[in-house]
């Protein structure tokens, strides 16, 4: 899976997940860096095919209208904890949409 991680996250978890063999970049990874608007997020995330991990309801309301970016949300505290013992327990404590 291809994985975009919102700016409201940590880019360690983009470096965690490319650890373990995942395709993984944080919005630091962008031209714009965590300054990057919402829509250059969801073109990058359209355009690599990206999970977009966020805590913004912003990505809810866009995906809603326009069925993009693929989502990840919410992303909580006990949702982090789920990526350190494994990838595919983390796919299981957020929704994908």
């Amino acid at each position: 899976m291809n994985w975009l991680i919102d700016a409201h996250l940590p880019a360690r978890l983009a470096r965690l997940l490319r650890e373990r063999g995942e395709d993984a970049i944080h919005t630091l990874d962008l031209p714009d860096g965590n300054r990057s608007a919402a829509a250059a997020i969801l073109a990058a995330a359209a355009r690599d095919d990206r999970i977009v991990v966020t805590k913004d309801a912003d990505f809810v309301a866009s995906f809603r209208l326009a069925g993009q970016p693929r989502l990840c949300w919410p992303f909580s505290p006990s949702a982090a904890r789920s990526w350190h013992s494994g990838i595919p327990t983390a796919r299981k404590s957020c929704r994908m949409d």
